[in-house]
C-alpha cells in the first residue's frame, strides 16, 4: 500500500512484479491535491479507514505499507499506533517522513517491521522545534522533532535514501519482503 506526500493523490490498483500495489487517494485536501490527515483521533479514524477499505477491498492478506512525506508520516503513526490491519500488516517503510511528533510513545504491534528511509532533503526544516506552519507542512503537534528523536521513536536507524532531494523512493527493497 503505497501512501502519497501532501499534494499527491493515489492510482489504480496495478499488479507489479508478484504483488498488487494499491495506492490509495489521501483523507483531505492539500497542495492542490490530496494529504494524509491523520490527527486529530477523528483524522486518524478517516485516513485508517481510507487504507483499511483499500487492503479489503483488494482482498489483500498480507500487507506493507509504504510512505512517502505525509504519507510516511502516517504510515510511521499507523505503525506507533500498533495498527496491523487484522494481523495482515508485516511491515512499514517510512520513507523521508515529516518528522512530527505522532511517533512520540511509539508501541508497534508485534511482529510487524519497520524501515526508515531519510534523503537529508529536510534535514533544516526538520530540524527540532521547527515549527511546520512556516512551509505549510501538516505535521501533528504543530513542529517537528528531527530525524534523530524520530528514528529512536520508531526504533531503527535511518537509512540514507539512495534518491537525490526530497524525492520518493520507488523501489525499496522492504517492498517484496513479506
Amino acid at each position: 500500500v503505497r501512501l502519497h506526500g501532501k499534494g499527491g493523490t493515489g492510482t489504480a490498483n496495478r499488479a507489479r512484479d508478484g504483488y498488487l500495489e494499491l495506492a490509495p487517494t489521501g483523507n483531505a485536501a492539500g497542495w492542490g491535491g490530496r494529504q494524509w490527515s491523520y490527527f486529530p483521533e477523528s483524522g486518524y479514524q478517516s485516513a485508517r479507514g481510507a487504507v483499511a477499505a483499500a487492503i479489503d477491498g483488494a482482498g489483500c492478506s498480507r500487507v506493507i505499507v509504504d510512505g512517502f512525506s505525509n504519507g510516511a508520516a502516517f504510515a510511521a503513526k499507523l505503525y506507533c499506533r500498533g495498527e496491523s490491519f487484522g494481523g495482515r500488516l508485516v511491515r512499514v517503510i517510512v520513507d523521508d517522513p515529516v518528522t512530527d511528533h505522532a511517533v512520540e510513545g511509539c508501541a508497534p504491534a508485534a511482529g510487524v517491521r519497520v524501515t526508515l528511509y531519510w534523503t537529508g532533503a529536510l534535514e533544516g526544516p526538520a530540524r527540532p522545534g521547527w515549527n511546520c506552519a512556516d512551509a505549510d507542512w501538516t505535521c501533528e503537534g504543530g513542529s517537528t522533532i528531527g530525524i534523530a528523536a524520530y528514528s529512536a521513536a520508531l526504533g531503527t536507524p535511518a537509512k540514507p535514501s539512495p534518491m537525490g532531494g526530497h524525492t520518493a523512493y520507488p523501489n525499496p527493497p522492504e517492498l517484496t519482503q513479506f
